[in-house]
């Protein structure tokens, strides 16, 4: 179940030469967010993500999670030098959330090491991986357009036997 943490206050400066605002400046981690178009939230870390960083991603993904006009979140790790295994649990937790929410959750690995890491801990196939932003923002404007078609005209659920079942 996702429910967000309480708002803590976090540092918001808005850094000279840096697209959209800054929602945490802590070092070794920094973490910008903003709309790409509408319904879709870009969150870009910059830095490490291991224990000690994991919980302002946590939080930030928390708050986006609450916020009802998201209707996709394109995280883009084409920055971070480090995921240490706190932080893929994070994404892989945060995905599921997102799908039980029935909102779109991509990534953007621009690390091949990174890339290495996902496929050996058998993170990758769990998770919407992309090679670029623009290709992660594309796939989820075209999935969450297809989520919100099938919100409309019912649900889909998959039965004990795998068998799709529109209700």
């Amino acid at each position: 179940m996702c429910i967000p943490l309480d708002d803590v206050a976090v540092p918001s400066p808005v850094l000279p030469g840096e697209r959209g605002a800054a929602v945490a400046s802590l070092s070794p981690l920094r973490l910008y967010r903003r709309v790409e178009t509408a319904g879709i939230l870009v969150l870009t870390a910059v830095g490490e993500v291991d224990t000690t960083t994991t919980p302002i991603l946590d939080k930030e993904l928390d708050h986006i999670a609450a916020q009802p006009s998201v209707r996709a979140v394109v995280v883009d790790f084409s920055s971070v030098t480090f995921l240490g295994v706190a932080g893929m649990e994070l994404l892989l937790r945060a995905a599921g959330c997102a799908a039980v929410r029935r909102r779109e959750f991509a990534l953007v690995v621009g690390n091949p090491a990174m890339w290495r890491t996902l496929e050996i801990t058998g993170a990758e196939p769990a998770l919407l991986c992309y090679g670029s932003l623009h290709e992660a923002v594309e796939a989820a404007a075209t999935h969450s357009q297809y989520l919100a078609a099938i919100g409309k005209t019912g649900e889909t659920r998959v039965s004990t036997d795998g068998n799709a079942d529109e209700t």
